[in-house]
């Protein structure tokens, strides 16, 4: 991967991440990282760094191309977090 998607990625992951934390008091962590959280980490990165796609289609990204990436790596490190999570609890009841 280009370390110009993943500055990009580290940007919405912030926003995605707060957000999710802040959510999941009343809701799934694991359904709003994946879903309501990355709608509102690409309209919070659209209303305060929106200018800088310009940068990112310099470098070859379109807006969807990089929503699109993003919403993959979340799916993987949810996965990855979720069975994590299942694995540990499994070893403590065993």
């Amino acid at each position: 991967m280009h370390i110009v998607f993943l500055q990009y990625y580290r940007d919405t992951f912030l926003y995605n991440l707060v957000f999710s934390i802040f959510i999941s008091i009343a809701s799934n962590f694991f359904i709003c990282f994946l879903t309501y959280g990355s709608l509102v980490s690409f309209i919070a990165y659209q209303y305060h760094k929106g200018n800088e796609y310009y940068f990112y289609h310099n470098y070859g990204y379109t807006k969807l191309e990089l929503m699109i990436k993003t919403l993959v790596l979340n799916a993987i490190f949810t996965l990855i977090l979720f069975l994590s999570i299942q694995c540990s609890k499994l070893m403590f009841i065993i």
